[in-house]
């Protein structure tokens, strides 16, 4: 190396490692802002989890369990019963005889045709609401006339 080609292989070195730090920055400001979707995604299958728990459980119980406690041993394998950030609980309500509530923080809302129209959601807090669609031992309804 010469006196000529020094201060460019310098400029060249440095360019390379600003360009690098550069580089590592965005992939880690790009997955710092995913995580929160993440999260949501997360939380929906949580619910839906737990929504298949509570039928599962109103086919053999006769009824809606009181709260999410009772489908521990049914969760174990399939769900989580606390937020994947924030590690509260879901909540978990139940609104009538055949309906119940299951209610979720969302870092961001989702409304896109991936979501479904069963868990399509808002920023912040949003309840779910279902009911039942058989009778308590797993009997279909009637249709109604």
């Amino acid at each position: 190396m010469n006196r000529r080609t020094a201060p460019l292989v310098i400029i060249g070195a440095v360019l390379v490692i600003a360009f690098s730090v550069a580089s590592g920055v965005q992939r880690l400001r790009t997955s710092v802002a995913e995580r929160p979707l993440g999260d949501d995604d997360r939380r929906i299958a949580d619910l839906a989890a737990i929504a298949r728990a509570i039928d599962d459980y109103v086919a053999t119980a006769d009824s809606l369990p009181s709260d999410l406690d009772d489908l521990t041993p049914k969760l174990v394998r399939r769900a989580r019963t606390h937020d994947p950030d924030s590690d509260d609980e879901y909540e978990y309500r139940v609104t009538g005889p055949r309906a119940f509530e299951l209610c979720a923080d969302f870092d961001d809302d989702d409304r896109s045709p991936d979501a479904g129209p069963q868990w399509a959601h808002d920023e912040g807090r949003e309840c779910f609401t279902r009911e039942l669609t058989a009778k308590p031992g797993g009997a279909p309804e009637p249709p109604q006339r």
